[in-house]
């Protein structure tokens, strides 16, 4: 039975139950009933209306079978983050490049088209962030991933130079330390089967605090409580955009997550708040002189993210205490997680594909040699070492899909698409399209090597830091942060797969993840 024919039918019941208590006698209570019950009717007529109206717009897109109300949300229910990217990549499958989903009477419309998605990014009325990430801000605030207009604008400007080359420059000195601590804690364990994420985690962490935060959390050498901590938050985010009633913010303040979330949320808060006064401490027993320094080369060398945003004004005013609390927090998030994922799924990589270890272990001997200290020249002289990066995130890009909201009626690949729907780029699968990638599912590094490949077609078939105006802010932060982590594993280690044929089980909770344990063997060098 279709959507539409569905009101009629309740109508004409409804009727007849009025006219039962018509003829019992009418009173007072027979009255209030009535009206009651017409209130009902003409309730689910105009929301019926409404729904079907909305319905027509994109009949000719395909998508998964929607129901009365709740839409094709149904099929999503009560099923855990790993079932859901399944039946995600099922969709994407079954129903192409672009196709529709419905959560109650709302949109979302994905694509995988290189020219779509180009035009998403790159045009003003796609630069606000879906709805969902209203949900995330409870946590993070509204920094520079969720804020739109005016605010991102500023904001953005006033944190560019944070990774100006110069200070990522400064930064080497951090990735290499922090790496050396990675490569002691892995040889610790002897050449045993290791679950590596957990242990990436903590070192992203330590990297982020002490560069961008100009803090020395130690997260690989103490205990920390704050990856714990961030990777259940985003689990019960994940948890409230796939499920029906959780995803309403009235319904989910009674649930136990609720509770369990704003309790997290107030420990984190506290974490990044000490960064803060502790920074700003040190800022204050700075000398004057050291502060109104007036070459700038220096300057920069010194400042840190939060040495910025302590410094910033906009329009003439500093920033506050909460604006700066929401752009650190939205670092720590966005800064640590998405580039453990990245080096974990790297990691992987390099031990599943033995020939591909050993040309990288050649280049590295070559390059680097016994160099410990590594600089920008060595890291920019190892070009297979970029061939094997770009086609890791090429495979397991670290944030699989991203959402925005259209902020004015548009079109798109010549569909009318009005101001409120939302709009997936799913760059999971548009990097595994044959269209774009011969042997989409194989691990080939040389795809990448321009002179070889002769180019891509269109550059929006690759974009592991998203593209256009919001791109990832801090992706050169991450590629060398990652570069020196991997070379200094390779020179330290021969990595193995306890099972060579095994496939990762991911799952997506805003971040691309191994859903079970990932083991490695990283075994000792002789040389």
């Amino acid at each position: 039975m279709n959507k539409v024919a569905i009101f009629p039918i309740r109508k004409h019941c409804t009727f007849s139950l009025v006219v039962a208590i018509l003829q019992s006698g009418t009173n007072a209570n027979a009255i209030m009933v009535i009206l009651l019950l017409l209130s009902l009717v003409i309730t689910l007529g105009l929301g019926f209306t409404f729904i079907h109206r909305k319905c027509l717009q994109f009949r000719n897109l395909a998508g998964p079978l929607e129901w009365p109300i709740v839409g094709s949300a149904a099929e999503i229910v009560n099923l855990n983050s790993v079932d859901i990217f399944k039946l995600l990549r099922r969709y994407a499958q079954q129903y192409g490049t672009a196709y529709k989903i419905s959560f109650w009477y709302q949109y979302t419309l994905v694509f995988a088209k290189p020219n779509v998605v180009e035009k998403i990014l790159n045009t003003q009325s796609y630069a606000a962030k879906s709805e969902d990430y209203d949900k995330v801000a409870e946590w993070i605030g509204y920094g520079l991933l969720i804020s739109k207009g005016e605010k991102w604008f500023k904001r953005r400007k006033v944190l560019t130079p944070g990774f100006h080359f110069k200070i990522l420059e400064s930064f080497l000195r951090v990735f290499n330390e922090k790496s050396d601590v990675l490569c002691r804690k892995l040889a610790s364990f002897g050449g045993s089967e290791i679950d590596v994420f957990p242990i990436l985690k903590l070192y992203t962490l330590d990297v982020l605090c002490e560069t961008a935060l100009g803090y020395s959390c130690n997260a690989q050498t103490e205990n920390s409580f704050y990856p714990t901590a961030v990777e259940e938050l985003m689990s019960i985010l994940y948890w409230r955009f796939f499920n029906l009633f959780a995803s309403v913010d009235t319904f989910f303040r009674f649930t136990k997550e609720y509770r369990r979330f704003h309790k997290l949320i107030k420990d984190t808060r506290e974490f990044t708040l000490k960064i803060i006064n502790q920074k700003r401490q040190l800022l204050k027993d700075e000398p004057e002189e050291a502060a109104l320094d007036d070459d700038v080369d220096k300057r920069k060398k010194k400042m840190a993210l939060l040495d910025l945003l302590l410094r910033a004004t906009i329009d003439g005013k500093p920033l506050t205490d909460d604006d700066i609390r929401e752009e650190v927090d939205t670092f720590t998030f966005a800064g640590h997680d998405t580039t453990s994922s990245a080096l974990t799924f790297l990691l992987f990589n390099i031990a599943k594909y033995p020939e591909v270890q050993q040309k990288l272990y050649e280049e590295i001997s070559t390059v680097v040699g016994c160099t410990t200290d590594l600089t920008l020249p060595i890291l920019n002289d190892l070009r297979y070492l970029d061939l094997v990066i770009k086609e890791s995130l090429r495979l397991y890009p670290s944030v699989p899909m991203i959402a925005r909201i259209a902020t004015e009626d548009t079109q798109l690949d010549d569909m009318p698409i009005p101001k409120g729907t939302c709009v997936s780029v799913d760059i999971f699968q548009m990097h595994r399209d044959p269209n774009w990638f011969a042997d989409p599912e194989c691990f080939i590094p040389e795809r990448f090597d321009a002179v070889k490949e002769g180019g891509q077609q269109n550059s929006f078939t690759y974009i592991p830091f998203s593209a256009g105006s919001r791109n990832c802010i801090g992706q050169k932060f991450a590629q060398y942060e990652m570069k020196i982590a991997i070379t200094k594993l390779i020179q330290a280690f021969r990595l193995e797969l306890p099972n060579p044929d095994v496939e990762p089980v991911l799952k997506a909770e805003i971040v691309l993840k191994p859903a079970e344990k990932l083991a490695i063997r990283f075994i000792t060098r002789n040389n």
